[in-house]
């Protein structure tokens, strides 16, 4: 049985932390912390993922964001 990889880019160059926070997955968001992931990476639009988090409703990831030291201060420019 052969086994395929299918490698697309990622247009936006998102980050774990970011996909996390943009989909909800709590969890994730809190291993990613606690192994010391960056927590304001943007990606190229310049969307960190506490944005994606508020963005899409996400309040246990924003908060997590939050008591992980997030920065209020970052603007999407």
């Amino acid at each position: 049985m052969s086994t395929y990889v299918l490698v697309t880019p990622v247009p936006t160059a998102a980050s774990c932390q970011l996909v996390a926070s943009q989909r909800g997955h709590d969890s994730c968001v809190q291993v990613l912390l606690h192994s010391k992931a960056t927590v304001d990476l943007p990606n190229l639009r310049g969307t960190t993922p506490l944005m994606a988090a508020a963005m899409h409703g996400h309040h246990t990831c924003a908060k997590l964001l939050i008591e992980g030291r997030a920065d209020l201060g970052l603007t999407q420019d």
